[in-house]
C-alpha cells in the first residue's frame, strides 16, 4: 500500500474506531516530509517520511499517529521551554506509551516498545525528564521495562535502575510556532494552551457521543480541560496564609500613588514557626526530596521564620532547625522503618510548640493519626497516588 494512502487510512481508522484521537488528528495539516526520520507533530502539522511509513503495517501506522496526537493532548509541543529537545521527546514518549498501550493499540517493533514504565505509568513527561540521566545519548540504558529491537535490556542507568537501551524513537514532537510561524512567546503559549483545551473538550464530546471514551482517558482529559491547582501553588498559598503581615507608611504602596492614594506598603512578613515532617519509611525518593526542598526554599526566602524538620518513621529519628540564613534547604533520609504519624504530633506537644503550620511529606500509607485534630493547620503532601485519607488537614499530591 502506498505510504500516503496508508497514512490516510490510519487517520480514517482513528476517526471511526477511536473518535477522541481521530478528532484531534483531523485538525492537523498533513505533510509528506522525506527529511524527517519517522514522523513529527508541532500542534499545527503532522509530518511523515513515506519511506518510514512503507516499513510499517497499517496497525503500526495507526499507533504512531495516535502516539503523535497524544503529544498534543499532553501539550508537549507547548511546554518544553528551555529543556533539551531530545530528552524532552524521550520523556514525552514514556508518559504517552502506557496510555496508548491501555487504549489497545499495537506497538511497532523496535526501540519504541521499550519506552514504557509500568511502575510510573501515571507520571508526566516532566517527571521522566527529571529522572533520566543528563546529558542523554541516543544509545544508553533507560528506566523502564521491555526490550528494544537490538535486544538490549536489564542494564542499569546512572540512577541504578534497570532499563532498556534507547536507539531511536518512533516520532518527534516539535515546538508549536506562533501564528506567524516564529518561535512562540509566553503570551503565544498561553493562547495555544487555551485553544488546545477547547480542541480537547470538543474531541471528548465526539467520543462520548460515540460511546467510545475509555475511563482512564476520561480522567486524564478532565484534568487537562479543567486543571487543578498544582502542589507548588497550594504549598505557597498554605504558607502565605500562616504569615503575619506588617505594614509601614514609608515607603507608601506605589500601586495606588497614581490614583492619589497614599496607603501603607508591606514592610515584613513573619511566621511564628513551621514544622516540616518527612516520612522516612522508604517511600520517598531522593528526586522528590530535592524537588520539594527547592520549592520550599523559594517560599521561605520571603519570610522571617524558623523551620523545625522532623524525620520520622515509627518514631522521630532526627530533628533539624533552620532559619532564612540556612537556606537553601538540604533534606536527607534518616530512619527507614514502618510509618507512624502520631510521633510527630506528640513531639510538637512535648516541646510545647504552637507552630503556625505543619507540612507533612508522606505517601500516606498508614492510618496512625492523632485521636484529635491539632489546633494548627496541617498540609499533607502526598507522594503517591493512593494512600489513606487523613481525618483533618489539606491534602495535595506531589
Amino acid at each position: 500500500m502506498k505510504a500516503s494512502k496508508k497514512f490516510l487510512k490510519a487517520r480514517t481508522s482513528l476517526v471511526l474506531d477511536h473518535p477522541f484521537f481521530g478528532s484531534i488528528a483531523l485538525r492537523l495539516r498533513v505533510l509528506e516530509d522525506p527529511t524527517c526520520q519517522s514522523m513529527w507533530v508541532d500542534g499545527k502539522t503532522m509530518g511523515y517520511n513515506p519511506k518510514f511509513v512503507d516499513t510499517l503495517t497499517l496497525d503500526e501506522t495507526i499507533f504512531i499517529v495516535c502516539h503523535e496526537v497524544m503529544h498534543l493532548i499532553l501539550m508537549h509541543d507547548i511546554r518544553r521551554g528551555d529543556r533539551d529537545h531530545t530528552k524532552w521527546n524521550i520523556s514525552g514518549d514514556y508518559s504517552i506509551n502506557w496510555i496508548v498501550k491501555e487504549a489497545g493499540f499495537k506497538f511497532p517493533k523496535g526501540a519504541a516498545a521499550g519506552l514504557i514504565n509500568d511502575e510510573h505509568k501515571d507520571a508526566s513527561a516532566d517527571f521522566y525528564y527529571n529522572l533520566l540521566p543528563d546529558p542523554i545519548k541516543m544509545s544508553m540504558p533507560m528506566p523502564g521495562q521491555g526490550q528494544n529491537g537490538k535486544g538490549k535490556s536489564n542494564e542499569s542507568n546512572s540512577n541504578g535502575s534497570k532499563g532498556v537501551t534507547f536507539d531511536g524513537n518512533i516520532g518527534e514532537v516539535r515546538d508549536q510556532p506562533n501564528a506567524a510561524g516564529d518561535k512562540a512567546s509566553n503570551a503565544d503559549k498561553n493562547q495555544q494552551i487555551q485553544e488546545r483545551r477547547i480542541d480537547i473538550a470538543q474531541a471528548v464530546q465526539h467520543a462520548r457521543k460515540a460511546g467510545n471514551l475509555p475511563g482512564n482517558l476520561s480522567r486524564l482529559v478532565e484534568d487537562i480541560i479543567e486543571p487543578k491547582l498544582d502542589w507548588k501553588t497550594i504549598l505557597h498559598r498554605f504558607v502565605q496564609k500562616a504569615a503575619k503581615s506588617d505594614y509601614a507608611w514609608s515607603p507608601p504602596n506605589r500601586r495606588y500613588i497614581h490614583m492619589g492614594l497614599y496607603l501603607p506598603s508591606m514592610h515584613s512578613q513573619e511566621i511564628d514557626g513551621i514544622v516540616l515532617a518527612i516520612d522516612t519509611s522508604g517511600s520517598i525518593g531522593n528526586n522528590e526530596l530535592i524537588q520539594f526542598a527547592s520549592e520550599l526554599t523559594a517560599i521561605l526566602e520571603s519570610f522571617e521564620t524558623t523551620l523545625d524538620v522532623l524525620y520520622c518513621d515509627t518514631d522521630v529519628r532526627k530533628h533539624e532547625r533552620f532559619n532564612r540564613d540556612d537556606l537553601p534547604l538540604k533534606l536527607g533520609m534518616f530512619g527507614g522503618g514502618c510509618t507512624r504519624f502520631s510521633p510527630v504530633f506528640d513531639w510538637i506537644k512535648d516541646q510545647n510548640k504552637a507552630p503556625a503550620c505543619l507540612i507533612y511529606l508522606t505517601d500516606l500509607e498508614c492510618n496512625d493519626f492523632p485521636d484529635y485534630p491539632p489546633d494548627y493547620p496541617t498540609l499533607w503532601i502526598k507522594t503517591r497516588k493512593y494512600g489513606e485519607t487523613p481525618p483533618f488537614g489539606e491534602i495535595v499530591e506531589l
